[in-house]
């Protein structure tokens, strides 16, 4: 009989220990998705995606003003140089606003053959965008 009891306390253990072990997965897994849509990951990956489609759909030569103002306070709160939210780099735009590694996007327009010149004003990145000579 006393086999009997430790054997159906085992099962229950085990039960139990499956149902907390999948509420902490659960519980990891909302805080993760929460973190992602509520953080600046969320923004540098909109911007990025953003400058690069407008890149890719400009005519030369064109000037794009961009009003970044929620980003670059974003930014400043978290020490980055306003000057280094946004690198174009080749065919790559890298937004980083949080002051880790950002998020890089790439453009389908051929770098070798236009300039991006980029430059702040007021709260606004300019992109000045013509072709090579």
């Amino acid at each position: 009989m006393l086999k009997l009891r430790d054997k159906n306390g085992q099962i229950l253990t085990e039960n139990l220990i499956f149902i907390i072990l999948n509420l902490v997965f659960l519980s990891i897994l909302i805080l993760f998705i929460y973190s992602k849509m509520s953080g600046p990951a969320l923004m540098e990956e909109q911007y990025s995606k953003q400058i690069a489609l407008l890149v890719d759909y400009s005519k030369t030569p064109m000037l794009i003003k961009l009003d970044m103002e929620e980003a670059f306070s974003k930014a400043k709160s978290n020490g980055v140089p306003i000057e280094n939210v946004v690198t174009i780099t080749n065919n790559v735009v890298n937004v980083n606003i949080a002051g880790r590694k950002g998020y890089d996007y790439s453009f389908f327009r051929d770098a070798k053959q236009i300039n991006i010149d980029k430059y702040l004003e007021e709260n606004k990145l300019v992109l000045r965008i013509t072709t090579k000579e």
